[in-house]
């Protein structure tokens, strides 16, 4: 059985994430903001995650970046840059600060390293420009890791799952909410966007829970640098 360590536990994705893994009884470590508050500095990240790994007597198996926040602003009149800094931060400047602890330390051996994402990193979306570029550049970390990896840290394999809209979770609300009410959309319309895919409905839990189960558990090592797709038969 694996240890798999999980941020961003507390709701939708990453509880179903954590349920299911111990479901089929690997060992799971839920690390959510009360642990590491990933909005902080990211060398305050960084000496935390150090501190966790101490007092770990092993390190994980596998580790996924699921935690993540959104920001519904338009780009032309409601740019705020303290709000856009916090949604990098958590989205993205985190991870790597997560991800440079997890490679230089003594104690990690063969580690799979999982970024969870979203189709924005390539979909433009209304009074989203934060959060999309919060997901571009995660994509580009993952490749960029992937490529140093493969020739200095060959212990290491990274994949990027990207899926498009999740139904029923919290952050398909404040998609909604913003949408609603930044950007000047109907009820109707706003709904019609957030599906935004020709199947007619969002991507359920259990979808994406499959998916990254099987890049964390089961994919082959020859896919480091790969990002997963979920578009929903959309073309990206």
């Amino acid at each position: 059985m694996a240890k798999i360590w999980i941020t961003g536990t507390n709701r939708g994705l990453g509880l179903k994430l954590a349920s299911k893994f111990k479901d089929a009884r690997h060992t799971v470590k839920a690390i959510n903001r009360e642990r590491i508050d990933l909005s902080h500095p990211p060398e305050d990240v960084h000496a935390m995650f150090k501190d966790l790994l101490f007092e770990e007597e092993e390190p994980p198996d596998v580790f996924i970046h699921n935690a993540g926040v959104t920001l519904h602003r338009m780009a032309d009149k409601e740019t705020d840059l303290h709000e856009t800094e916090h949604v990098m931060r958590v989205n993205c400047m985190s991870r790597v600060a997560i991800n440079a602890a997890l490679i230089n330390s003594d104690k990690t051996k063969a580690i799979r390293i999982i970024h969870v994402g979203s189709v924005a990193s390539t979909v433009m979306m209304r009074s989203a420009q934060a959060y999309c570029m919060s997901k571009a550049a995660d994509e580009m970390q993952v490749k960029q890791l992937a490529w140093e990896a493969s020739k200095f840290y060959p212990h290491v394999t990274v994949i990027g799952v990207a899926p498009n809209a999740i139904e029923n979770t919290d952050m398909q609300k404040q998609a909604f909410e913003g949408l609603v009410d930044k950007g000047g959309m109907s009820v109707q319309d706003a709904e019609s966007a957030l599906i935004r895919s020709p199947m007619g409905r969002q991507s359920t839990l259990n979808e994406v829970f499959d998916v990254v189960s099987w890049v964390a558990l089961e994919a082959p090592v020859y896919m480091s640098g790969a990002i997963i797709k979920m578009p929903g038969g959309m073309l990206l």
